[in-house]
């Protein structure tokens, strides 16, 4: 494998920059079919939010800022959903096993240049992923954080994912979720992915 360099934009207090990149494949976004909800598990009064590339649930006053290959969903007291992929120019490597650590390691040191204080990450084990169900040389990274956002503690979780589709281009994904630290971020963070695991994609290849 030839050298690489990264082009992946950071992240700006964990929300991920879009990118105007195509996906790599068809599995690397949600589904263009309107789910059915379950609105127990979605916040209190949450209804179907439609922008031009995206349907999304949550309370009416919660906000989004939403592209062709991305979503970010704003809600009270630094409550956020982020997701986002691209297709971008392979990170530095001679091997695939080199590219696929670079690659993590420069998305690890983005989340600690995030702009949260007393910033506290627990990466998990980079897995490789069955290729039956993501396509060939698919890697993810799952990280759990604490930190502080203003005067208000926060925690959060993160996936990186990251295939080598080719020598120069590999396809990347980011997901982030933030709540505010106590006895119910818990519940605040399964809140989020439901959120996440309701959304509907319109957008190019969907």
């Amino acid at each position: 494998m030839k050298k690489m360099v990264s082009g992946v934009t950071t992240l700006a207090a964990l929300a991920i920059s879009l990118s105007i990149a195509a996906p790599a494949q068809a599995t690397s976004a949600p589904t263009s079919q309107t789910p059915s909800v379950t609105t127990r598990a979605l916040p209190n009064g949450s209804v179907a939010h439609r922008s031009r590339y995206w349907t999304w649930f949550g309370p009416r006053s919660w906000s989004a800022a939403t592209g062709p290959y991305g979503i970010t969903i704003f809600g009270p007291n630094k409550r956020m959903l982020d997701y986002g992929f691209s297709t971008t120019v392979c990170a530095n490597g001679n091997t695939m096993s080199q590219s696929v650590n670079n690659y993590f390691s420069a998305k690890r040191s983005e989340l600690r240049r995030s702009g949260l204080r007393n910033l506290r990450l627990n990466a998990r084990t980079i897995k490789r992923m069955p290729a039956g169900s993501y396509g060939a040389n698919y890697f993810r990274q799952n990280v759990t954080f604490k930190g502080k956002s203003g005067r208000k503690n926060v925690r959060g979780e993160v996936t990186f994912d990251y295939q080598l589709n080719n020598n120069v281009y590999c396809f990347v994904r980011n997901q982030s979720r933030t709540v505010p630290a106590g006895r119910n971020s818990g519940t605040l963070l399964r809140q989020l992915r439901t959120i996440q695991s309701k959304l509907a994609y319109f957008g190019p290849g969907a």
